[in-house]
């Protein structure tokens, strides 16, 4: 198999694309049953505001877009 990950600076929010050529999966099909893995990533982006796309077919390998928000130094509390 062979992942790839591209990290980008878009609009004020942090881009991160991951694509393997694997196995890939049916989406539609994936249930809590399975695994949790999923359902945590979805709930840890929701948490910091982010969101995700998943694009998977089986024997077409995976596609996961992350898209995480970013504030400027201005917008966040110091620490002093």
């Amino acid at each position: 198999s062979e992942v790839k990950i591209a990290l980008r600076l878009e609009n004020r929010s942090i881009r991160i694309t991951v694509v393997d050529n694997g196995r890939g999966f049916d989406c539609t099909a994936t249930s809590p049953a399975k695994g949790n893995g999923l359902a945590n990533m979805k709930n840890r982006l929701q948490r910091v505001g982010g969101t995700w796309q998943i694009f998977s077919e089986p024997g077409k390998g995976t596609r996961v877009e992350i898209s995480l928000p970013v504030q400027s130094v201005s917008e966040t509390e110091k620490i002093s």
